[in-house]
């Protein structure tokens, strides 16, 4: 369906159910040929918009110019089901295939191995071109590390297992590698604390479950000091969320920070997502530069772009959205709630509603408008579980500045008070 030259050289397409997909690397900007092999071009659209890459189409053929830690969708004739995603990855940095603590998978090989365990002061890497055939797993272990530009394949695995599960780790590095999956959530930190995530990438088709989704891309389960750089997220569900209780694991959540981050969902969740299994607090959760493309582009279920739902007790506060692009909200554009949910299962703890305070979004850029009938929700409990000091500042509509609430076609609102324009 797709072919990827650089300089003249084929850039190997792996297939998935859906995308295709398209890794390389590079020290500078390149230069690539993307030809479309499954019929006539009459449309090309390259995302996210806002990086504005440099490309032009002849014919069937795609020229695009990409640096490294850049990631372009490129979708023709509005197929949103089989795009092509390009990585362009920094070139390799190898570590010492000797090193006892070195478990190096090499290039042109597929590794079979049903789970992976890390243990302290180990360190993965995936050569470009390797594919691991399994998931991987620490736990309680320190100063571990998974890279390299190659990719772990768990597509293969039972419904229940998630393709990576690190809990009760301190010190993690995963970079520039990517996940396959199908089932169930793709990138798990469970208590997970002093995180640096650099270019990773989740790719997660619809899941064997019966109804597609709980594929989530990236999920972040409790813990402190986690940055994101440069990753992006495809899936079924929600694409990059937060959450603090659920299952046998619980622990605040502080200091988070998403910078140039880039997500797809597909069927149900939300692009970037605070929630709904909280039951502890999460605070100083910042997004900067980020880019949700699509959301919900075949969406079920809430769907929004920017969404946070406190469905147990806690305070979420101190929430920053700053220099946000929002392409394709299907569904809402905001979603902010207080409710009870049955996504908190097994925490163990009485439910209690929450709290939901001091939100700022700025420097919003909204390319096309949410539904109508859709728009932005807020809703609190009650009047002392409430949403309060929401501030939007240089919010964009279809390049309209929004000044109130009537311009941001907010559909539901109440128990949510303090909200001003700036």
């Amino acid at each position: 369906m797709w072919s990827v030259k650089c300089g003249g050289e084929e850039v190997f397409v792996t297939p998935t159910e859906e995308p295709h997909l398209a890794s390389l690397g590079c020290d500078g900007k390149v230069k690539l040929t993307v030809e479309y092999l499954a019929g006539e071009v009459e449309k090309v659209d390259v995302r996210p918009i806002a990086k504005n890459y440099p490309y032009k189409v002849k014919g069937n053929r795609i020229t695009i110019e990409l640096e490294p830690y850049q990631k372009a969708v490129i979708e023709v004739n509005g197929d949103l089901v089989n795009p092509l995603f390009i990585f362009a990855n920094p070139l390799e940095k190898r570590p010492d295939r000797n090193d006892e603590n070195v478990i190096y998978l090499e290039a042109g090989k597929i590794h079979q191995g049903d789970s992976l365990t890390l243990h302290t002061n180990q360190h993965l890497y995936l050569e470009g071109g390797a594919v691991l055939k399994g998931y991987l797993l620490a736990s309680h272990a320190d100063n571990i590390k998974v890279s390299g530009p190659g990719y772990v394949d768990a597509r293969h695995k039972g419904l229940g297992n998630r393709a990576l599960l690190f809990e009760y780790c301190n010190g993690v590095e995963l970079e520039d590698f990517m996940i396959i999956n199908k089932n169930w959530w793709t990138c798990v930190l469970c208590v997970c604390n002093d995180v640096q995530m650099t270019n990773y990438k989740s790719v997660a088709p619809p899941s064997d479950n019966g109804h597609g989704h709980e594929n989530d891309g990236v999920d972040i389960l409790g813990g402190q000091n986690i940055t994101l750089d440069h990753c992006f997220s495809y899936c079924h569900d929600d694409a990059f969320v937060v959450k603090s209780r659920k299952w046998d694991w619980g622990a605040a959540v502080k200091n988070v920070e998403f910078n140039d981050c880039i997500g797809w969902n597909v069927h149900a969740g939300n692009t970037f997502e605070i929630g709904w299994c909280c039951g502890e607090d999460i605070t100083d959760i910042r997004y900067n530069d980020v880019y949700a493309v699509h959301s919900g582009s075949r969406g079920r279920w809430y769907n929004a772009a920017l969404a946070i739902h406190n469905a147990s007790k806690g305070v979420v506060s101190g929430i920053v959205y700053n220099n946000v692009h929002i392409e394709d909200p299907q569904r809402f554009l905001f979603h902010v709630s207080i409710t009870e949910s049955h996504f908190n299962i097994g925490t163990g703890v009485k439910w209690a509603p929450g709290k939901i305070h001091d939100v700022t979004y700025n420097n919003i850029h909204v390319y096309k408008a949410a539904p109508e009938k859709d728009g932005s929700q807020f809703y609190g409990w009650n009047d002392e579980f409430d949403i309060q000091n929401v501030i939007f500042k240089n919010v964009y509509i279809e390049g309209k500045k929004v000044t109130s609430l009537e311009d941001l076609n907010v559909t539901k609102m109440q128990h949510a008070k303090n909200f001003r324009f700036e």
